[in-house]
């Protein structure tokens, strides 16, 4: 099985079609088409005030940086998630809802939204986070803050098992492996999917 970290290793191989890519953005040709992706490890310590559970979830956003397309998918595991939003705040406070998640028939979490310029500026500087709440916790079960990162293996594992019953996972991994990989590669099944086993 490919890790994570392998794919870094191919894409950094591979980097000189998106350094190409930059330059041609920087001189004022072509765009910037490369998404970004923000995982959020969803646990209650995280929680203002802090919450004893015993589940657990991860979160994922992508957003398309021409258009501010976001895209957002939780996974539970050890409680039954009420609602499930995306909140604006830094880290220890407690902030607005700012897009609300639908659950899936899948039981996935699932957004789709167009961040503002201050909502996507907010975003890029860890100032959104995401909230579980459930019956026995309404206020907040499980929260973790959107980092900058690609989902490691485990998380996404996580989020990824569900692409085939979900579309929006399936976005979000295409834009995944757009990330490692810029246009090099097909979107015929090649990266992250395969090498998570998926």
């Amino acid at each position: 099985m490919v890790t994570i970290q392998s794919l870094i290793a191919r894409a950094r191989r591979r980097a000189l079609p998106a350094l190409v890519a930059v330059m041609l953005v920087a001189c004022g040709g072509g765009h910037d088409d490369f998404p970004e992706a923000y995982t959020a490890t969803l646990i209650g310590a995280q929680q203002v005030p802090p919450v004893a559970s015993i589940a657990s979830g991860v979160g994922l956003v992508t957003v398309d940086v021409d258009r501010r397309g976001l895209l957002a998918s939780a996974v539970i595991n050890g409680a039954a998630g009420t609602s499930v939003h995306v909140h604006s705040g830094a880290a220890g406070v407690n902030g607005p809802v700012t897009i609300p998640l639908a659950q899936d028939p899948s039981g996935v979490w699932i957004a789709r939204a167009t961040l503002s310029g201050e909502q996507y500026a907010a975003l890029r500087n860890g100032n959104f986070y995401l909230d579980v709440h459930t019956a026995a916790n309404p206020n907040g079960e499980l929260r973790g803050q959107l980092q900058l990162q690609i989902p490691n293996d485990q998380q996404a594992q996580a989020i990824f098992q569900f692409r085939n019953l979900v579309p929006l996972i399936e976005q979000q991994r295409q834009q995944i492996d757009d990330i490692l990989f810029g246009d090099t590669e097909p979107r015929s099944g090649i990266g992250i999917g395969i090498g998570l086993g998926f």
